[in-house]
């Protein structure tokens, strides 16, 4: 309460936008419009031991126009899924 004047911190070194566009950048050119018309529901990355040191991430969206209805087919669904391969 009566520590002074703050000490400024330190500047992050890239806007939060600006990481999210360089993380995209490897990514398909499908991939990325996909990701940008959607609304993303969920992530999971699924590791396959028996092909090496491969891993799969599956991206769940709905449409930016979903309605509530839809989206929440949409979580049962993924959620459905998830118990198949006993994640959930």
């Amino acid at each position: 309460m009566a520590g002074g004047e703050p000490i400024p911190g330190g500047a992050p070194t890239e806007a939060p936008a600006a990481q999210g566009a360089d993380a995209l950048a490897g990514l398909s050119l499908r991939i990325r419009r996909e990701l940008a018309a959607g609304q993303v529901l969920d992530g999971a990355v699924l590791d396959l031991p028996a092909a090496g040191r491969l891993s799969v991430v599956m991206i769940p969206l709905v449409p930016e126009d979903a309605s509530e209805a839809e989206i929440q087919a949409a979580l049962e669904e993924w959620k459905r899924l998830h118990l198949q391969r006993g994640d959930a």
